[in-house]
């Protein structure tokens, strides 16, 4: 598995001797295209294309026609274009390019100075391209009559052919969330920060059937020369000033999705792949390599980060030594453009912003003078919360030239040790305020409760721009604390008492401050990240891994009588198991995974819980899940494995669970001593699979599982793994015995039969039914032998396994297994 992580990050796991994993899985990047990143890069370079070269002039969708000759010129009698997506795709695509030649070459609109485009898909299948055309100042339409030459709203009474195109693609219908039908309108009308009010006549032109009929006031806005040309569905609208941000966002927003969601889980390839919806002309449109996005002029985003804190990517099967020369040979944009200017003297009157205007980046070459064509560029965005990050980004926006992060850093010929400490210089004229938070708490500390004020302090420093917030909360702590010496007196024992020593001052400050850390949390950020200190006390004792504090609330000593009670109750194939079990975990052999094999009422489920209780007086960390949810519920905390180890619901061999490596979940694991797996025969082998390498990751261990202890349990007699209209030897290849696992698992039976009564006739009973999983001639219909009772009559069923006068003694125990 390929790793990431920052450059000083790897180089500090290095110099440690403690072999930790480095780094964590790699996320999914930006170059995913179509992901939440790819989709918010492309509306930031967006961004950067508006405040470049302005607001976009015309805002036009293309829509697919299946109607169009060349699709059905291609269908052979029996199809239709639904079958033939790739054809929709080809087709499509010619038309766009050819759309595209007219509209930035032919300048059919006006001429085009930058264009952005994006691929979509309707839910009926349809390719669709939205395009933000920016014009030329002197083309862009700002009076009614330039708006009229460019886009109509009517019905062309002049032109049959154009008009019968508008009508069949161009007309809304009565299920409309765009305010259709528009009102009448003699004239066009601009508005200033809306878009255009097309003329619509009422020319007495009509359409449709008895039930509804159209008029101009259904048409949707056109170019007649692109809608004649084309005929399909394209819209052309005037942009407004104040729609850009929408506008590039809806171009940008992504495939439609129908959201999972997984409690716990947190994870960008689950979050591109919870539900999306792939139509199949999207998917052959990406099978082509047809473009989805493009941009003119391109978006350079330019990195920068603090020393060392750029990022180095890495091989998991290294050796520590390849690890250090693989990541010292890496660098980035930010840092070659320091070494530039330390080996050139050209450019140095440039930001760095302004730098690949002039200069062009090509990675493992270097910077290198600009011969043709020009680029935008962009720096990422960076919020006071981010600290000296955000500092540094802004002292790229005031500083021209650097050869180094010390010259970076220096102002007026001193030396600072940090972007901030640069920022606040005096000679770069700077000025970094938070008089306007300071404002509002003080007009809202003395009619709110200090709870409140901690919370919206929180969601101030977490969602805004704050630059000081420790010296806000100093300035106030008085108002964000006058809670806190009540709450210390109501929660008595169940706080970690402070020093004795401290004032009564001093221990509300840190207990409000203890209290902001979950604010924080809940927002998901912590007191370091926030730029605060930390409190000094830890005021309640608890496990702060909720998974970890549920698995260890147990009473040692109950669970250790518990355990001497139930161990002298053993079979001796339950003892030899169990002993079996124990010295191999005690003398820490390998393998260390078990199968116990044994049919109902052989004792699995005591000896479950009986492993249980040993553990768990010793303070262990005992996970019991099973297949089902009705088999879990019959062990301590049980659970379904599937709910536990996050299995994928259609699991195949390649599935892995998405456990964060730094998650509760993942801790867990880790500290767990023993993992007791029940009804595992009813379950496919990749299910297994999935959880051995997600082991094997979390714990950084190559051994089944990740060497944790692992008991699975069941019975091959019973249910076989599912496979939907699988042959029988289709299904023997799921279960676990075909797993490459299966071979490192150590096999222990049982095969008393613990719930037989005493008597001929029960023994008998119990011989014939573990049988018949085993004897050929008994497979198939099988006729019921004389000496077992059986009945027709329910009542008499009922009565015999529910005696009534058992049910009247109000007696539970003879639930009682």
């Amino acid at each position: 598995m390929s790793r990431s992580h920052l450059y000083s990050g790897v180089i500090d796991a290095l110099r440690t001797d403690s072999g930790t994993q480095i780094g964590e899985p790699v996320i999914l990047a930006s170059s995913y295209i179509g992901g939440d990143r790819h989709m918010t890069k492309c509306f930031q370079n967006a961004m950067a294309i508006t405040r470049a070269i302005g607001n976009p002039s015309l805002v036009l969708n293309f829509t697919a026609n299946p109607s169009w000759p060349e699709i059905p010129e291609n269908l052979e009698h029996h199809q239709t274009s639904d079958t033939l997506p790739d054809l929709i795709a080809k087709v499509f695509k010619l038309k766009l390019d050819q759309y595209l030649h007219d509209v930035k070459e032919r300048n059919v609109c006006g001429t085009t100075i930058g264009s952005q485009l994006s691929i979509e898909y309707q839910k009926r299948g349809l390719p669709h391209g939205h395009l933000l055309l920016f014009l030329h100042p002197d083309c862009v339409p700002c009076t009614p009559e330039q708006v009229d030459q460019l886009v109509r709203a009517r019905i062309l009474t002049d032109d049959p052919v154009l008009a019968a195109i508008v009508k069949s693609q161009l007309t809304h219908d009565e299920k409309c969330s765009k305010g259709y039908p528009k009102r009448w309108c003699e004239a066009t009308v601009l508005r200033e920060n809306s878009y255009p009010e097309y003329t619509r006549p009422d020319n007495g032109v009509r359409w449709g059937t008895e039930r509804l009929m159209f008029d101009n006031c259904w048409i949707v806005p056109y170019n007649p020369y692109l809608t004649k040309k084309y005929g399909a569905h394209l819209n052309v609208e005037v942009a407004c000033e104040d729609a850009i941000k929408y506008l590039s966002k809806y171009i940008y927003k992504g495939s439609d999705r129908a959201t999972l969601a997984v409690p716990g889980v947190h994870n960008e390839i689950d979050m591109t792949l919870q539900g999306r919806y792939i139509r199949p002309v999207q998917a052959i449109w990406r099978l082509m390599g047809y473009t989805t996005h493009k941009e003119k002029p391109a978006v350079m985003q330019l990195p920068y980060h603090l020393e060392g804190r750029h990022r180095v990517a890495f091989s998991r099967v290294m050796t520590r030594e390849q690890i250090a020369s693989t990541v010292e040979s890496q660098s980035s944009a930010f840092i070659v453009w320091m070494k530039y200017y330390a080996a050139n003297t050209d450019g140095r009157d440039l930001f760095y912003i302004d730098f690949p205007i002039h200069y062009t980046y090509v990675k493992n070459r270097g910077w290198h003078m600009r011969k043709k064509g020009y680029t935008i560029e962009r720096l990422p965005v960076a919020v006071p919360r981010q600290e000296e990050h955000f500092y540094l980004r802004t002292l790229l926006t005031v500083k021209r030239r650097a050869t180094s992060y010390k010259d970076l850093y220096t102002v007026n010929g001193v030396n600072y040790e940090t972007p901030s400490a640069a920022c606040r210089a005096s000679g770069l004229g700077l000025i970094f305020d938070d008089s306007e938070w300071i404002s509002l708490f003080n007009e809202i500390k003395d009619s709110t409760s200090a709870a409140y004020l901690r919370n919206q302090f929180g969601v101030i420093v977490v969602n805004s721009e704050v630059l000081d917030p420790q010296s806000i909360w100093d300035h106030f702590r008085d108002a964000f604390s006058d809670d806190c010496l009540f709450r210390i007196s109501s929660l008595g024992r169940d706080l970690d008492a402070p020093p004795l020593e401290w004032s009564e001052e001093e221990r509300r400050y840190d207990f409000a401050l203890w209290l902001l850390r979950d604010v924080f949390q809940d927002l998901g950020l912590d007191l370091a990240t926030a730029r605060f200190a930390k409190y000094r006390h830890s005021w309640i004792v608890r496990e702060r891994n909720a998974l970890i504090a549920e698995a260890i609330d147990f009473d040692q000593e109950m669970e250790r009588q518990i355990f001497s009670n139930s161990v002298t109750l053993f079979s001796s194939g339950q003892r030899d198991s169990f002993d079996t079990i124990m010295h191999t975990i005690n003398n820490d052999l390998k393998p260390n995974t078990f199968f116990l094999q044994g049919p109902a009422g052989t004792g699995k489920t005591f000896l479950h819980k009986t492993l249980c209780s040993q553990f768990r007086s010793e303070g262990k960390i005992m996970l019991c899940v099973a297949s089902s949810g009705i088999a879990s519920l019959l062990l301590p905390i049980g659970r379904t494995a599937h709910s536990l180890f996050k299995i994928p619901i259609a699991c195949t061999e390649d599935s892995v669970c998405h456990i964060p490596a730094q998650s509760q979940l993942a801790n867990l694991l880790r500290r767990t001593a023993l993992i007791i797996w029940d009804e595992v025969t009813m379950q496919s082998k990749y299910n297994f699979s999935a959880v051995d390498k997600v082991l094997r990751d979390l714990c950084d261990w190559s051994e089944l599982f990740g060497a944790i202890p692992v008991l699975l349990g069941g019975d091959f007699a019973q249910i076989s793994p599912v496979v939907l209209r699988g042959r029988r030897e289709q299904v023997v290849n799921a279960c676990i015995r075909s797993w490459l696992g299966w071979s490192s698992v150590n096999p222990l039976f049982l095969t008393q039969n613990m719930r037989v009564i005493n008597g001929p006739e029960n023994r008998r009973f119990a011989d014939w039914l573990s049988a018949l999983p085993y004897t050929p001639s008994m497979y198939g219909s099988l006729v019921i032998p004389e000496w077992i009772n059986s009945t027709n009559d329910r009542t008499v069923f009922r009565e015999f396994i529910y005696p009534a006068r058992q049910l009247q003694s109000l007696d539970t125990s003879i639930f009682h297994d």
